[in-house]
């Protein structure tokens, strides 16, 4: 799952500064409604209150800095900060992209202070903006990248991948699960890498995001307050909640959901096609009609 490969991640930093006797730093800094996964640390990387109630304490070694705000990230580093972890795209808080000048400035941050950026690719991973990774749009490259979700086409598999030099950390018997890399996910993911990482299937990707931003950007609903889109990960604000919305559209046949309180989220599977986005516009349609 991406929560535990997200759990990797967390580990895996710990245990790259303990092996250069850097034992101070161990903390992480992460975002205001960012949403790493649900399971204990990952939990507490999470930026989001809601998904916390009824399980606290929150492990230690976790602050959280304002998304897209350089400064505030500066202003949260003491000695024990070991890593930055961030989403491309802030899928749970409600499909928010990171600026080109934030992210690029968290790696320059990250590699001034001495510190592991952690770039969680669970939702944006695997072609979902176009790019095999997201992080390939802002032209940098994480230490650390966490996957999962599409990766298994369907069949449940996390990832924690790493440059060498912090992979290294993990020696055999530090990090582990029963079912971990067993043969039928991991030939599953190798099979969904080898066909998404196809550059025709990536243009396809791309081709179809830019068809169902333009169906989005087509509705003249007065409640939509913003659009937001990389690839076929799109977003509608509106100026209320949309649960009810959601509700309707899913009893008309268009599953979607929400991220955060305003925000009707898309996330149509990659191999979508301009009829049955025709199709889902029509119904999007006809559910806003209904919505009072």
């Amino acid at each position: 799952s991406g929560a535990e490969a997200n759990e990797a991640a967390i580990k895996l930093t710990r245990k790259y500064f303990h092996d250069r006797q850097e034992h101070k730093k161990y903390g992480i800094i992460s975002f205001i409604n960012s949403f790493h996964g649900r399971t204990l640390g990952s939990l507490a990387a999470t930026g989001q209150t809601k998904y916390q109630q009824g399980f606290e304490p929150m492990n230690p070694g976790f602050v959280y800095a304002r998304y897209n705000d350089l400064p505030s990230v500066e202003a949260a580093i003491d000695e024990n900060t070991a890593a930055v972890m961030v989403e491309v795209i802030q899928g749970e808080g409600g499909i928010i992209p990171a600026d080109i000048s934030f992210l690029r400035g968290l790696r320059q941050l990250c590699d001034q202070k001495g510190m592991l950026l952690i770039i969680d690719e669970v939702q944006t991973g695997v072609g979902r903006t176009g790019k095999f990774l997201a992080s390939q749009l802002y032209g940098i490259q994480p230490d650390i990248v966490t996957l999962a979700k599409g990766l298994g086409g369907g069949i449940p598999i996390g990832a924690c991948l790493a440059v060498d030099k912090v992979a290294a950390a993990f020696e055999p018997g530090s990090h582990g699960s029963t079912f971990g890399g067993n043969p039928l996910v991991t030939a599953v993911a190798a099979r969904v890498t080898e066909i998404v990482s196809d550059e025709a299937f990536l243009k396809r990707v791309e081709a179809m995001g830019a068809f169902l931003s333009e169906k989005l950007l087509s509705l003249s609903d007065p409640r939509i307050v913003q659009f937001r889109a990389r690839g076929l990960m799109q977003g509608l604000e509106f100026d209320r909640e949309v649960k009810e919305l959601v509700g309707i559209c899913l009893k008309k046949g268009l599953l979607v959901t929400n991220a955060g309180p305003n925000v009707l989220r898309f996330v149509p599977p990659l191999t979508v096609n301009e009829i049955e986005i025709n199709g889902a516009a029509a119904i999007l349609e006809q559910a806003l009609l209904d919505w009072q």
